[in-house]
């Protein structure tokens, strides 16, 4: 019989080799195309909502104060139980856009319209609770009304991709509009959407069509594949500056 010592190190060394499986498994990331001339990149809309200048750091981008930290495309699908806000950011398609979502029934729910053009926009709710596990979505009066899950969708392509902003610098001197948040009191989140399904000669996959910042009340832990968006450590989030 094998006495407790051992089986802490034989526990601790299956721990190991999952969390080494874990890590050295690639991530699914979504391909991101090149926005037609005039449109704005992601960098550039994440700069305009956060401030400075983003440039890419592989699939994540950095203003050398915050970074925008690309999720894995199989963790940003289902969303739980929370209290969220969210904020109209940008909108580069020529359909009408609103933002909203889909519950385990598959009742959409609305939160609001967007109104305006390009990174001039407004639409947002305050905190609000949404009872989950839900995916978040957008709508409008053309275009599939796509959901962060891509098998709801009628293409069944992933039409949503999602960075979590995070602290560039671990010790940040506050100046200006900065704000500090403490460990764990906020995530911040920004949605992109595209719009018209795979087989619309006009789909282009930029996924600049919608952009929300979504931010969740509280950072609790939670079961389930979501509780692998937490990366822990101190959020730091700039005031939107816009022109």
């Amino acid at each position: 019989m094998r006495n407790v010592s051992s089986n802490y190190r034989t526990s601790l060394s299956l721990l190991t080799l999952s969390l080494s499986s874990l890590s050295a498994s690639a991530a699914t990331l979504t391909t991101v195309q090149a926005p037609p001339s005039g449109e704005a990149t992601h960098a550039e809309i994440l700069s305009s909502i956060f401030g400075g200048t983003f440039a890419a750091s592989g699939d994540d981008f950095t203003n050398g104060v915050l970074n925008a930290v690309r999720v894995d495309d199989d963790f940003d699908q289902v969303w739980p139980s929370n209290v969220y806000s969210a904020e109209a950011q940008a909108r580069y398609a020529a359909y009408e856009q609103e933002f909203g979502y889909v519950d385990e029934s598959g009742t959409y729910t609305q939160l609001f319209d967007v109104v305006g053009t390009e990174t001039n926009v407004t639409g947002s709710t305050a905190l609000t609770s949404i009872p989950g596990p839900v995916r978040f979505a957008r709508n409008g009066t053309r275009g599939l009304p796509a959901t962060t899950r891509p098998s709801d969708n009628s293409d069944g392509l992933d039409h949503a991709i999602t960075y979590r902003i995070t602290s560039a610098l671990v010790d940040l001197p506050v100046s200006g509009p900065t704000q500090i948040l403490d460990p764990g009191s906020q995530e911040t989140y920004v949605l992109f959407f595209e719009d018209l399904a795979g087989d619309d000669p006009n789909a282009d996959f930029d996924f600049n069509d919608l952009v929300v910042t979504l931010t969740r009340s509280s950072a609790v832990p939670e079961p389930g594949a979501i509780a692998l968006l937490g990366l822990g450590g101190v959020l730091v989030l700039g005031r939107r500056r816009r022109d």
